[in-house]
């Protein structure tokens, strides 16, 4: 495996596609000195390939100091490509839970802790676009959730569209395999730990966080940022 990532400043960006050049902001975004990120061919703006048993065709691999997750992207100028999205991450999933899939970086076998949708709004915490108020801001939580809050199972507050899309795939999950050690869910922000920044933050001073839901442990929701220790300190 050849390292191409240190030679991606000699590249103009603007000749990639609109699908590559997604990719290469959603990398730069994940990756930092405690976070690689594979791609399944040699790019310029990830740390190297990753290979997978079968035909599946998620774009990257995720590998940090606690969690690794496999990622399907998913351009979502259209609300109905996020639903089909959410039911390919669906088939990547259950073939880990059967044995069926395998992943490996370097020839390693590499353990997946969950597999998660990515969108070009997964910067905001969130998948769908915003136009005709898609994807709101939910204004609050209940009793129940501000406490799962508290203890880091999910975030502070969440966008509509897209947390019914997640409750809805976790609902059918749940009763698909109810002990499965791997979780499924979303890529977002950990801006949603700071929802009163949202409309005027930097998005990208934010790190990421997967979001996301494991049928066969104690506690089935996990928040974590990438990486991890972020959390810790905020």
């Amino acid at each position: 495996m050849t390292d191409l990532s240190e030679f991606g400043g000699g590249i103009d960006r603007s000749e990639l596609d609109e699908a590559d050049q997604f990719h290469a902001s959603l990398s730069d975004w994940i990756r930092s000195d405690a976070v690689s990120v594979y791609s399944r061919e040699q790019k310029s703006y990830t740390n190297g390939t990753f290979e997978n048993d079968r035909s599946f065709k998620p774009q990257f691999l995720i590998e940090g100091p606690s969690y690794t997750y496999v990622v399907r992207t998913q351009l979502a100028d259209d609300g109905s490509d996020i639903y089909k999205a959410i039911y390919t991450v669906f088939n990547y999933w259950r073939a880990l839970t059967q044995g069926k899939e395998g992943y490996s970086v370097d020839g390693k076998s590499i353990t997946v802790d969950a597999v998660l949708l990515a969108t070009d709004y997964s910067k905001e915490g969130k998948l769908f676009h915003g136009r005709q108020n898609k994807d709101p801001l939910r204004t609050g939580r209940s009793e129940e959730a501000a406490k799962m809050a508290n203890s880091n199972q999910i975030p502070k507050l969440e966008h509509g569209a897209s947390e019914t899309a997640l409750r809805v795939l976790w609902k059918f999950v749940k009763n698909h395999d109810s002990e499965s050690d791997v979780g499924i869910g979303a890529l977002l922000s950990s801006v949603l730990d700071t929802p009163e920044q949202i409309g005027d933050a930097d998005l990208e001073e934010y790190v990421p966080a997967a979001l996301y839901y494991t049928p066969g442990e104690e506690l089935v929701h996990s928040w974590n940022y990438l990486p991890f220790f972020f959390q810790n300190n905020a």
